[in-house]
């Protein structure tokens, strides 16, 4: 048995190949990460070449489909060849936060060339592959010269027997420790990977609650915000309500007389000293007056002209006209100064827009009554100004 060992470990001993040696390597085994789903996207065969008195490596990945995978153009190889065992460690070229580490260690069952991968400290990929040691990767000319025959070794002395045994079985400890700690160093990192991907896992739940939480809150804050808002616009509304129907008792309610026929209001309206009749229109933002009756009023010192505005008819056209701003503009008992209106050519209607009725406050159209309400403090007359 002791024999046996010995000449097993003098056999895998990889410091005893002074020249490039070449190694054949069947397919990957993935310890840690995962191989293409695709079968003609797999490795199956890697060629690996290096020299005990050379830095020089090179790595070869052979896919089913034919494509060659060079580790020494992908990554910064460099030799880190300690004691009889040999290792390269490089960086990515692409991305220098990536690094592999190849190494070829034989154990019991036989040699194998392993490739670990870390991703900032991270390992993503450990995986290892069996091989053989072949003469060479490379062709070989048809006619080899017969070695030179070399003279039979001296027989060894007792001591050099005994030397070489005590080194072989030093030899042999060192491959069962190297074997034991590559087997120690995978567990370790799979346990690694595992309690990585645990703890990604529950990370990730937490923050799927911290995120389903955040949006319920959010959600009651909507409802709250907008239920409030609710009640302030109906306290509003309710407000507005009993002041138009005078039950606010700080109020008086003011009704206008209205001559309705079809969809069209139309009311008396005092510009000056001339009581016209006007189109009420809701959707007018200002009023419209004809050249002629500007001319009156300025001529009567009632309006003065300001100069030129624009405005939009109902068909969306935008039209230029002259501008004056009327002294008072009288509705009832109710007055509003300094009118603005724009003034239009030809025989057009008379339009009384939103510019007067908003200057009342609060307001209502009674179809019923043909009345036009609004409401006005009673201890004084609503006497209101445009603002220019």
């Amino acid at each position: 048995m002791k024999t046996l060992l010995l000449s097993t470990v003098a056999a895998l001993a990889l410091s005893g190949v002074a020249n490039a040696t070449d190694f054949a390597c069947g397919s990957t085994q993935f310890l840690v990460g995962k191989q293409s789903i695709d079968p003609q996207d797999t490795v199956n065969r890697i060629e690996v070449r290096h020299s005990s008195n050379s830095p020089e490596w090179m790595v070869y990945h052979r896919f089913v489909n034919g494509r060659v995978v060079a580790r020494q153009e992908q990554y910064t190889l460099v030799d880190t060849s300690r004691n009889g065992s040999w290792s390269w460690r490089g960086q990515l070229r692409i991305n220098g936060a990536i690094t592999m580490v190849g190494e070829l260690i034989r154990d019991q069952s036989g040699l194998y060339y392993v490739e670990t991968q870390r991703d900032r400290g991270l390992v993503t990929m450990l995986a290892r592959s069996a091989c053989n040691q072949v003469a060479a990767l490379t062709p070989t000319p048809d006619v080899v010269p017969a070695p030179t025959p070399s003279p039979a070794p001296a027989p060894l002395s007792p001591a050099e027997k005994k030397r070489q045994a005590a080194q072989a079985q030093n030899e042999a400890a060192k491959a069962l420790a190297e074997a034991a700690r590559l087997e120690a160093e995978t567990a370790r990192i799979k346990i690694e990977a595992e309690a990585e991907a645990i703890r990604r896992k529950e990370e990730l739940a937490a923050k799927l609650e911290r995120d389903k939480a955040e949006q319920a809150a959010k959600l009651e804050r909507d409802k709250a915000e907008h239920d409030a808002r609710l009640a302030r616009e109906r306290a509003e509304w309710e407000d507005k309500l009993n002041i138009l129907l005078g039950s606010k008792t700080e109020f008086e309610r003011i009704a206008i007389p209205l001559k309705i026929r079809g969809n069209s209001m139309r009311l008396n309206v005092g510009l000056g000293d001339q009581v016209l009749t006007m189109l009420l229109d809701t959707g007018a933002t200002s009023s419209l007056i004809t050249n002629a009756l500007a001319s009156s009023l300025i001529k009567d010192e009632h309006a003065r002209y300001i100069g030129m505005t624009e405005f939009k008819t109902a068909s969306g056209e935008i039209v230029k006209a002259k501008e004056i701003i009327i002294n008072e503009v009288k509705i009832g008992d109710q007055v509003v100064r300094d009118v603005r209106a724009s003034v239009v050519p030809g025989d057009v209607e008379l339009l009384l827009g939103l510019n007067v009725l908003n200057k009342f406050g609060l307001y209502a159209i009674d179809s019923r009554n043909s009345q036009l309400i609004f409401t006005a403090k009673k201890e004084k007359a609503v006497a209101v100004k445009e603002e220019g």
